[in-house]
């Protein structure tokens, strides 16, 4: 239970000026302990042996063979030919295709990623805007927010735009015309995207059709 975070189920809803339009604090208990998913991912891959999990092979094709068995080819070049395949590969699955001829389409909506780091010291307003869970600030666009143990915020600026509205070749400038979005919100809103210290990353929401199956 040391990696548990008992208060990050905390939720807070603010306006695009900062005001607390709801606030629920933490539950401070054990029962449902939240975990940073770093943390939960090394756990479980520690707890199996080495050899289960094959790092590094990124599927980009799954041709069948026959007999019910397939060949799936990766993009270190290997191969692979299974008696059983098994498709766990989100929206866009190499599996699929194999039972379904629907494909993604995009929705609209793009997130657009940002990190501050040591955010209690070096971005003390962010990271009191935040509380100690997540912090979701909506209004014409979204800006959604959370923490990590080791005082990281994690922040996802949410817009409705074109798919090819965004243009990171220049990673750094690329957050001067998304902060600008968000002209008018409150300085502690709008620093958890114009102060990103990482290379922001580009999130766009794409969907099967409603009723897929």
């Amino acid at each position: 239970m040391s990696l548990a975070r008992p208060s990050e189920d905390a939720k807070r809803i603010v306006d695009k000026d900062g005001v607390v339009l709801f606030d629920q604090p933490g539950s401070q208990t054990t029962n449902r302990p939240e975990i940073d998913r770093g943390d939960l991912r090394k756990m479980l891959s520690d707890s199996i042996p080495a050899e289960t999990i094959a790092w590094g092979h990124r599927v980009v094709s799954v041709a069948p063979i026959g007999a019910g068995r397939h060949t799936v080819t990766f993009a270190n070049g290997s191969t692979v030919t299974t008696d059983l395949l098994v498709g766990a590969d989100s929206t866009w699955s190499k599996v699929r295709p194999l039972l379904s001829d629907s494909t993604p389409a995009y929705t609209g909506t793009s997130f657009i990623e940002t990190l501050l780091f040591d955010g209690d010291t070096r971005h003390r307003a962010s990271a009191d805007a935040i509380g100690s869970g997540t912090l979701m600030a909506v209004a014409p666009g979204s800006i959604l927010a959370h923490r990590y143990a080791d005082g990281t915020l994690h922040t996802y600026a949410a817009l409705n735009k074109p798919e090819d509205w965004f243009d990171f070749s220049d990673a750094k400038a690329s957050l001067a015309p998304i902060a600008e979005q968000f002209e008018g919100w409150a300085l502690q809103l709008t620093a958890l995207i114009s102060d990103g210290e990482t290379d922001p990353v580009l999130r766009a929401i794409y969907a099967l059709p409603v009723g897929h199956r």
